[in-house]
């Protein structure tokens, strides 16, 4: 079906507002626009021409479309000679000066704040873990002494502070380990280890940079709430006794719910769906308003989606790496759903850490297990190469990716009930049925 642009036309004497097909040149209108403007008629030694504001001449032989002109547009009728000159660069210093001081991408104070945190948290890490027997007191007290300072300094202004603040105790997080398992009765393994540092870490970024830091808190405390859920699931799990099999499998539940959901509570953290409500009800909201909580939607959406990754990475890599049926059958659904959930989420930033996660976990998973030969997982992994670079290049029609659409959102169903069956038999159930009922 033709689309049609509406732009305004300036003659040497009129002025007309024409609607013009997007699918046809420019040149083939200039004969019918000039005879709308009554413009004198010349020889083909003088043409006319069709000029922007700025003085870009519009090419003749491409089509509305093509040149990105859009509605409202107001283009000149001028004879070729005397159309004006081009916008052209005239000090190559100053523009590339002028590109810098506005590009997102230059090291500014952030990344500053960002990378001195990171080592910070590094340092004391290092620190701590060296002071032996004092160093889960030291800890203990640097982390409540960084958490509380942290939320004080946010709420007084001090970006630089409440980021040194929070990254001293996110450092703080491997030597007090210890003494959460002596708190909860349970030997320090290393996935309750690895659990306690989990959280330790969320539970610093949300009152830190959640509570402390007023701009971006409401994202910073959904996605830290992820993290921290994950984190309290995996220690009630290790502490009920289950095996790190079973913890694994609850984290693969949990993970595949919380991405799942990810959206819908990103839309009603930032205020979304109460806008829409107001709408509907004839209120309308500011355009400022509007942007300021589509902007945090993908912020909370952003945090949740790497609380995610990085626990559903490490539970499909167990899962996978133990060469059972029932646990091997989850990380395989698990692995799926990661790469499925990258058709809803709508940022680059977003994608990566979902297929990273997925890449890894299937990847490193194969690998680890015991009975698969290594001929098969290069011959596997060659195989993926091929496939990935065939599909780097195939630009599939609009009807056929609504197609695969539908048909992720089959197979990501499937997944999802495969995932009752196969927790039931990485607990065994399973087998406690046939034995109670043989």
């Amino acid at each position: 079906m033709t689309t049609f642009t509406r732009i305004t036309v300036i003659g040497s004497s009129h002025k007309a507002t024409l609607v013009i097909p997007d699918d046809d040149p420019l040149g083939l209108l200039v004969p019918d626009i000039a005879e709308l403007l009554h413009e004198p008629a010349e020889n083909l030694a003088r043409p006319l021409t069709l000029v922007s504001s700025l003085g870009e001449e519009v090419e003749r032989t491409a089509t509305a479309e093509e040149q990105g002109i859009a509605d409202g547009t107001v283009l000149r009728l001028v004879r070729l000679e005397d159309a004006p000159a081009p916008p052209e660069v005239t000090d190559v210093t100053d523009f590339v000066a002028e590109s810098l001081d506005h590009s997102t991408a230059r090291w500014s104070a952030a990344h500053r704040e960002v990378a001195g945190g990171l080592g910070l948290g590094v340092f004391a890490c290092v620190a701590l873990l060296n002071l032996h027997g004092l160093g889960q007191v030291m800890g203990a007290v640097l982390f409540v002494l960084g958490v509380g300072g942290a939320v004080i300094a946010g709420k007084l202004g001090k970006r630089w502070v409440t980021t040194a603040l929070t990254a001293l105790a996110v450092g703080t997080a491997l030597s007090v380990t210890g003494g959460i398992a002596d708190i909860l009765g349970v030997p320090l393994s290393p996935v309750i280890a690895l659990a306690v540092v989990w959280l330790v870490v969320w539970v610093a970024l949300a009152l830190g940079l959640g509570y402390g830091v007023g701009r971006s808190h409401r994202a910073a405390l959904a996605g830290a709430g992820v993290g921290i859920l994950i984190g309290v699931a995996t220690i009630l799990t290790v502490t009920a006794g289950a095996p790190v099999t079973g913890t694994c499998a609850v984290i693969a539940v949990l993970c595949t719910v919380l991405l799942g959901a990810a959206p819908v509570v990103a839309m009603n953290v930032a205020q979304l769906t109460s806008l829409d409500d107001r709408v509907i009800a004839g209120e309308l909201p500011e355009r400022s308003r509007v942007e300021t909580a589509v902007e945090r939607a993908y912020l909370v959406l952003t945090w949740a989606v790497y609380a995610v990754s990085i626990p559903a990475a490490a539970a499909g890599i167990w899962l996978l790496a133990s060469g059972e049926l029932w646990p091997s059958i989850l990380g395989a659904a698990l692995i799926l759903v990661l790469m499925l959930r990258t058709r809803v989420v709508p940022l680059a930033v977003q994608v990566w850490p979902l297929w990273v996660a997925a890449v890894i976990g299937g990847i490193a998973g194969v690998a680890m297990r015991s009975d698969v030969d290594l001929v098969v997982v290069v011959a596997g992994a060659a195989g993926a190469v091929v496939l990935v670079a065939v599909l780097m290049g195939v630009q599939p029609a609009a009807h056929v990716r609504a197609r695969l659409r539908r048909l992720g959102d089959l197979l990501e169903g499937v997944c999802v009930l495969v995932m009752v069956p196969a927790v039931m038999g990485c607990f065994g159930i399973f087998e406690m049925m046939l034995s109670t009922f043989s």
